[in-house]
């Protein structure tokens, strides 16, 4: 049986080398038509910064909210760009809308007999503040959000609108339910919805039988114009490390929720969340939380965490892979090839071991258009004192019928990391392909 062979699989790799002990990534794509290529990291800033356990990118820049000075904190690849003050106290969550602004969360009320606000759970404790990227002013302060579930949020995902408009909808996770904040364009909160997450089956018996505060939601798909309400929702609540990943059997733990529209006696309208039994084919996934569902060349695609290194999470890789659905979470190992697309491999140091293990199991990410390109997006990536990484995925599959056929018993080839073959590779770090698979490996 014959197989289509990758051509230019050193054209479709890219890595790049920012100190003496950053060490390499390695960029993988594994389908004809796609190519992943590393834009720029700033590998050192974030090491330093472990008050700042969310950050997004968006505008060629990160926001990292730093909670213990109330600042948004602002780097490109160039190193620290100013920070922003937002309040006397912002939490760890914020993440990016469609027109590149940031959203960061505050808390204005303390937990009940503490001094600290840390992810307070009065159920009107929380605020957002918008940010424009392209002045790094605060345009929007305290849109406060009533009646929202008690209880710490410490994470939420990219928002699919544009928050300058006139209606937005972010989607907050808590452990036993998540909300749906409703806002009139920066002016204020018109209110929340509250609906319980719902744990599958096959988690029983297992920590992850419950929610994580670092739980969290994104719509996406498909839109009813008339309500302005999306009817596709991405779910991972209950992330837990060394268990809900591929490693730990459950590489599939982000669920699909679907909306169901309806109408009272009363004539007013009703939106009713319904868990669906689907999960998201995310091979390689590690049990780091954080995704992000987006759309390129009329395909849906996630890109996630897939840091696994021996048992230990490394906070800086992900995958891509085209949205695809199993009626489990459990990991199907047949079913990677059909679905990954790309792969960033995390840093590495000479012995193979990884650069930036996880500080804490979330990782941000946001997606957007690259002007003038409409095949390619940014990918925006950032974890807890891990590296700030620029990416560009790129979808074409024009010339693919003229792509040389191999035979499935190809020898096995080996690349360095800036994608050059090499003939007797020794002592480094290497990309392995037999055939169309491919693997990182330490010689």
């Amino acid at each position: 049986m014959k197989k289509l062979f990758l051509l230019g699989l050193a054209a479709a790799m890219a890595t790049g080398s920012f100190s003496a002990n950053a060490g390499d990534y390695g960029v993988q794509t594994f389908k004809p038509g796609l190519k992943l290529e590393l834009v720029w990291a700033n590998a050192n800033d974030a090491k330093t910064l472990a008050g700042c356990r969310v950050g997004t990118g968006t505008n060629n820049k990160f926001y990292l909210n730093d909670y213990a000075n109330g600042t948004v904190k602002v780097y490109d690849e160039t190193g620290f760009v100013k920070d922003i003050k937002v309040a006397d106290f912002i939490w760890v969550s914020n993440n990016a809308d469609n027109a590149g602004h940031i959203i960061a969360r505050a808390d204005t009320e303390k937990w009940p007999g503490s001094t600290s606000y840390a992810g307070a759970g009065a159920t009107t404790a929380t605020a957002f503040y918008v940010i424009d990227s392209k002045t790094d002013e605060v345009i929007s302060k305290q849109l406060v959000c009533p009646n929202r579930p008690a209880g710490r949020g410490d994470a939420f995902g990219h928002i699919n609108f544009d928050v300058a408009n006139d209606f937005w909808i972010l989607y907050h996770c808590f452990e036993t339910a998540f909300a749906e904040i409703m806002f009139n364009g920066t002016e204020s909160c018109t209110g929340s919805s509250s609906y319980p997450i719902k744990i599958g089956e096959e988690f029983k018996g297992t920590n992850a039988a419950k929610g994580q505060t670092l739980g969290i939601a994104q719509p996406f798909g498909r839109f009813d114009e008339e309500n302005g309400q999306f009817l596709d929702l991405a779910v991972f609540a209950n992330n837990y490390l060394g268990l809900t990943g591929t490693a730990g059997g459950f590489g599939n733990g982000i669920r699909h929720y679907t909306c169901t529209i309806g109408q009272e006696a009363t004539g007013d309208i009703t939106f009713t969340w319904n868990p669906e039994q689907e999960y998201f084919i995310t091979p390689d996934h590690s049990s780091i939380n954080g995704f992000m569902v987006f759309e390129l060349a009329g395909k849906q695609w996630v890109v996630y965490p897939a840091g696994e290194s021996g048992g230990v999470n490394s906070s800086d890789a992900f995958g891509i892979a085209e949205v695809t659905y199993a009626d489990t979470p459990k990991s199907a190992a047949d079913q990677r090839e059909k679905v990954l697309a790309a792969r960033l491999y995390g840093q590495t140091n000479d012995a193979g071991g990884i650069l930036n293990p996880a500080k804490a199991n979330y990782m941000s990410f946001n997606v957007e258009p690259v002007d003038g390109d409409p095949n390619s997006v940014y990918i925006y990536s950032f974890a807890q004192q891990g590296a700030m990484v620029v990416t560009k995925f790129t979808v074409d599959n024009s010339g693919i019928e003229d792509l040389l056929v191999e035979d499935e018993n190809a020898p096995v080839e080996y690349y360095n990391l800036q994608g050059i073959r090499v003939e007797n590779p020794a002592n480094g770090i290497f990309i392995r392909r037999k055939g169309h698979n491919s693997s990182k490996i330490v010689l």
